[in-house]
């Protein structure tokens, strides 16, 4: 998770202030350890068509680290992870 925070504060330094809230908010949540709900967001954020393909790169790397730290934080007993991977398995 230590690659995330700073790539996607790099990356969307630029950004559109409605896009770089989305990615404070991910940014915060992150941070607080909510990778479920960092999740969520960048899965929201990822069906932006104002992204470059660059940004669109980081979202997509994000998302799978966040799904690793879901996945990690599941197999140490935590049920909202437990909870989203079962609902992600659910839902493909």
């Amino acid at each position: 998770m230590t690659e995330v925070v700073p790539s996607l504060k790099k990356e969307f330094v630029g950004a559109k202030e409605d896009t770089r809230a989305a990615i404070e908010g991910i940014v915060q949540l992150v941070e607080g350890t909510n990778y479920v709900d960092a999740l969520a967001k960048a899965d929201e954020l990822s069906k932006n068509p104002s992204l470059s393909k660059k940004q669109r790169n980081v979202i997509s790397r994000s998302r799978l680290a966040l799904m690793g730290a879901i996945n990690t934080a599941a197999d140490n007993g935590d049920e909202k992870a437990s909870d989203e991977l079962v609902y992600r398995q659910a839902n493909k």
